[in-house]
């Protein structure tokens, strides 16, 4: 009789370690998704989005194409306005890597001629 109270007893140690079912509490799908850390250009405003209320402007150094056609359009066109802690723009540009695979891409297209298939590689394999 204690022998078969001894293996019950085991037996219900045995089965409350063995779970069939994880705890929610400690599944790793359960767990938050932590947050991106913070860059300048965290929620910067983007050359391809319209927002309300802001309006680009270019520095005066490169206000002109003639003063530099390049810096020109990169910022008009494909550049990242960094925000200022208060939420406006902070006059400070960043070029995105998505953001110069299309400058590359008009480029190539433009410069070299390229279109299609052919463009679609060369800007893979010279900007990767």
């Amino acid at each position: 009789m204690r022998f078969a109270i001894a293996v019950l007893l085991g037996f219900a140690s045995v089965t409350e370690a063995i779970k069939f079912r994880p705890n929610p509490h400690q599944s790793p799908w359960a767990a938050k998704a932590k947050d991106e850390p913070k860059t300048k250009i965290s929620d910067g405003f983007s050359a391809h989005k319209d927002y309300f209320g802001y309006e680009r402007t270019v520095p005066a150094i490169y206000d002109t194409e003639a003063d530099d056609r390049l810096m020109h359009s990169l910022i008009k066109n494909y550049a990242t306005e960094g925000k200022g802690i208060d939420g406006s723009p902070n006059g400070k540009f960043y070029l995105t890597k998505p953001d110069a695979m299309l400058v590359a891409s008009e480029v190539a297209n433009t410069h070299l001629g390229l279109s299609g298939d052919a463009l679609k590689s060369f800007v893979e394999t010279t900007g990767a």
